[in-house]
C-alpha cells in the first residue's frame, strides 16, 4: 500500500507502475507516487537513481513507456497532443536558471501570463510586483538577470513560475547550481510557498529543506522507489537499511 493511499486529501496527482528506459537503460522500475493537495513530497537519493527522470515523466517533459499518471482526476500519461496544456498547469523550476538575459525580472515573470494565460499588461506587472515581493527580492524588478546573484535568479525563475498560477511545483535541483551562501536564501523562500500550502515535488539533495517543509520523503535508488515514508518517519525511525545508510553518508 502506498503510504499515503489512506489520507482525507484529495490528490492532485498519482503515478502507478511507472517504467521508462532509455535504449537498454531501465531508468524507472515499476515507481509508484501520490501526491496530496497542499503537501510537499521531497525525493532523494544518490545521483543516478532516476529522481530527476521521474519528475520529468510527472511534467510531461518525458513519457513513460508503461503506467499510469493521474493528473486532477485525468489520466495524462500519453497525452502527447495535450501535452503542452497540461503541462502549463505545472510550475518547473531547473537546475540551471533558464532566465530570458535581453528581459528584465519583470519581463521575465511577465512574458507566459500575458501571451500564454492572456493576461492584461496591468494585471500581469501587479501579480509580478507582488511575487517578487514574495521571494523576497522587489527592488530587482527593472534589473536584468546577469546582475543579480545566482541565488536571485532561482528566485526570479520560481517567481516565474508561481506567475503561471500552477496546480503543482516540481523543483529539480533548484540549488545544485549555487554557491553555499546562496542556497539558504532560495530554501528559505520554497519552504515558505510550501508552508502557505502549496503542492510541490521537490528533487534535492538538502536534507534541511527535506526535514523542514516535507510532509514525506521519498527515497530512490537504481530506478527503485526504496522507501516512502512521512518525513519524521524517515529521519528518525526508517527499517530500510539502505535509508540509514544514505542518512549516516549525509551525517558524516
Amino acid at each position: 500500500m502506498n503510504a499515503m493511499s489512506e489520507t482525507a486529501e484529495p490528490l492532485v496527482m498519482t503515478m502507478s507502475g511507472i517504467n521508462k528506459s532509455f535504449g537498454d537503460f531501465h531508468v524507472l522500475k515499476d515507481c509508484a507516487l501520490d501526491v496530496p493537495a497542499g503537501s510537499t513530497v521531497v525525493i532523494a537519493g544518490p545521483s543516478g537513481s532516476g529522481k530527476s527522470t521521474l519528475l520529468r515523466c510527472v511534467n510531461l517533459l518525458e513519457f513513460v513507456d508503461r503506467g499510469s499518471i493521474i493528473f486532477e482526476g485525468q489520466e495524462v500519461a500519453r497525452e502527447r497532443k495535450r501535452a503542452f496544456a497540461i503541462r502549463r498547469k505545472m510550475g518547473m523550476v531547473f537546475q540551471s536558471f533558464e532566465l530570458f538575459p535581453h528581459l528584465t525580472v519583470l519581463e521575465n515573470i511577465t512574458l507566459g501570463p500575458q501571451h500564454i494565460l492572456g493576461v492584461d499588461a496591468k494585471t500581469a506587472r501587479d501579480e509580478a510586483l507582488a511575487l517578487l515581493e514574495r521571494v523576497k527580492i522587489p527592488a530587482k524588478a527593472e534589473d536584468y538577470p546577469e546582475s543579480l546573484s545566482g541565488g536571485q535568479q532561482q528566485r526570479v525563475a520560481i517567481a516565474r513560475a508561481l506567475a503561471m498560477k500552477p496546480r503543482l511545483m516540481l523543483y529539480d535541483e533548484p540549488t545544485s547550481a549555487l554557491d553555499p551562501e546562496m542556497i539558504k536564501e532560495v530554501i528559505d523562500v520554497m519552504a515558505e510557498l510550501s508552508e502557505a500550502g502549496m503542492t510541490s515535488i521537490v528533487v534535492t539533495h538538502e536534507m534541511g529543506f527535506a526535514r523542514r517543509a516535507a510532509d514525506r520523503i521519498v527515497f530512490m535508488e537504481d530506478g527503485v522507489i526504496v522507501e516512502d515514508a512521512p518525513t519524521d518517519v524517515f529521519f528518525s525511525s526508517s527499517a530500510n537499511p539502505r535509508t540509514r545508510s544514505f542518512l549516516e553518508q549525509l551525517v558524516h
